[in-house]
């Protein structure tokens, strides 16, 4: 038997996790989520193999950034699907043009509950997140 998806949730603030285990309540989809503070913790559970989705705020924290957590979990295994949140609504907005080419699915607040479970829902089904996230 297959064992559930995998989802490292990284989250200064402990917000992150009631959204994305509310996500997966709404679809009735079971994923095991492993909440943790710090990104170091987030990059073991990558390196051990056992994640398939690292979700994560845009800031974490003590000068370290969501995309340079992305870039690292990158780094180690290319097929975990990173999924960053904006913390505020005030959150730099990255230009189209970095967003085009970058690691990870970047969701600025507001942003649209149903958008973030298309995404959410693509990485556990191994899919093309970044296709999910413009999809309608």
């Amino acid at each position: 038997m297959a064992s559930s998806p995998r989802i490292v949730i990284v989250d200064p603030n402990d917000l992150i996790p009631q959204q994305v285990e509310a996500a997966f309540t709404l679809i009735d989809r079971y994923v095991t989520t492993i909440k943790v503070f710090l990104p170091d913790d987030a990059l073991e559970e990558v390196e051990a193999g056992r994640v398939n989705t690292v979700v994560a705020a845009w800031q974490l924290g003590r000068g370290v950034q969501g995309w340079e957590l992305a870039a690292k979990v990158k780094e180690i295994d290319p097929n975990v699907h990173v999924v960053l949140l904006g913390n505020y609504r005030d959150d730099p907005e990255p230009d189209d043009e970095a967003l085009e080419q970058s690691l990870f699915v970047y969701l600025k607040r507001p942003y649209a509950p149903p958008q973030l479970l298309r995404i959410l829902e693509a990485a556990i089904d191994n899919r093309d997140i970044f296709e999910a996230q413009y999809q309608k």
